[in-house]
């Protein structure tokens, strides 16, 4: 967001001098960065404070950026610090070849489209767009009719249910038996990382979710007391026997604060690590929420009581994931028959029947 030129005064500090909506308004700080992202704050809630029928009439001729700016602001008391983060990568990052053009002198929005589809994901595109789309429903402006690329979802890499045998033996006893445990029952990274021992009651055998650890918007992680998603505040049983062993094996004087002391990205770095070295997929942190469920799906868990053991919110995940299991196991089972009929089976199986004769 544009405003003036800040300059420094004779006391060091340096000085913006903001004109909103007829008033004079002073910014003064320490550093001059911070002196116009204050000042780019300031505006930003005078914009997103002003009107209904004032934001209708004055949105057109703010720039991309401007509206953006507004709306990040306006919400952010109420946003995750995750989800602002994700605002502000879009914001700074995407549609920039028009992010400096008042609104209504973008006159293509399909050519603003097709032209971004060259510079990132479908998928991070299409969140892209519901952030902008956002912003204009929050200023009463017509949507754009425009036609989004394709997502064609790449399957997420997770363990069946021998693999995981073979992931939590290798982990046994090591610094990441526990996160990488925990991430067995279906906890998120960031669930795992805000874990905190008074959550964990060993003589229940049961773990309290609550809360996340997340980054904000200058990548620095923070705790949240809210998780995800309403369901994601849940009881976990402790189902892994080694689980149980390896908190038990805790001394009682070190059961205070959090549970597991690595960093979160460490989880995902010793995942892969691990299975790499086993022989297994990389699947990363996320993937043992879905080895969890490939686990349930194995021995028989219906899915929507999966569904509230993992926290997923929507019904419909959880539908996918076990239908993707599903289509994994029906290749295995195919895979199985076909290689019966291969000549070598064939043969063999010739072999023992004449000598069984």
């Amino acid at each position: 967001m544009k405003v003036p030129t800040p300059r420094q005064v004779s006391s060091g500090n340096w000085y913006i001098n903001l004109r909103l909506g007829g008033e004079s308004i002073s910014v003064t700080e320490r550093t001059r960065s911070a002196c116009i992202k204050t000042a780019q704050i300031i505006k930003a809630e005078y914009l997103a404070d002003r009107p209904i029928k004032s934001k209708s009439s004055r949105a057109p001729d703010m720039t991309l950026r401007e509206l953006l700016d507004s709306y990040i602001v306006k919400y952010k008391p109420v946003l995750s610090p995750a989800t602002v983060r994700g605002y502000s990568v879009i914001k700074n990052n995407r549609f920039q070849a028009v992010a400096d053009t008042k609104l209504r002198e973008i006159r293509d929005w399909q050519r603003v489209i097709n032209d971004e589809t060259e510079l990132c994901s479908a998928k991070t595109l299409k969140n892209a767009w519901g952030l902008v789309t956002a912003a204009m429903k929050d200023r009463k402006m017509e949507i754009p009719d425009v036609t989004l690329p394709q997502i064609i979802q790449k399957p997420r890499p997770w363990l069946d249910a021998e693999q995981i045998k073979t992931l939590v033996a290798a982990v046994r006893g090591s610094e990441y038996e526990i996160p990488i445990l925990l991430g067995l029952h279906g906890l998120r990274r960031s669930e795992i990382a805000a874990l905190d021992w008074s959550r964990v009651d060993l003589k229940t055998g049961v773990i309290r979710v609550e809360g996340a650890v997340v980054p904000d918007e200058n990548g620095r992680y923070v705790y949240k007391h809210t998780n995800k998603t309403a369901a994601s505040r849940r009881s976990v049983p402790i189902m892994i026997p080694e689980l149980r062993a390896a908190l038990e094996a805790v001394s009682e004087s070190d059961r205070k604060g959090p549970v597991v002391r690595c960093h979160i990205n460490t989880i995902y770095k010793a995942v892969n690590a691990i299975c790499k070295r086993e022989g297994l997929p990389l699947i990363g942190a996320h993937g043992l929420r879905h080895s969890f469920a490939s686990l349930g799906h194995h021995v028989g868990v219906p899915a929507h009581e999966m569904q509230l053991l993992g926290g997923w919110t929507d019904a419909g995940t959880m539908k996918r994931i076990y239908e993707h299991i599903a289509a994994a196991d029906m290749l295995k089972a195919q895979n199985a028959i076909t290689k019966f009929f291969e000549p070598e089976e064939i043969n063999a199986n010739q072999d023992e029947n004449q000598a069984g004769k």
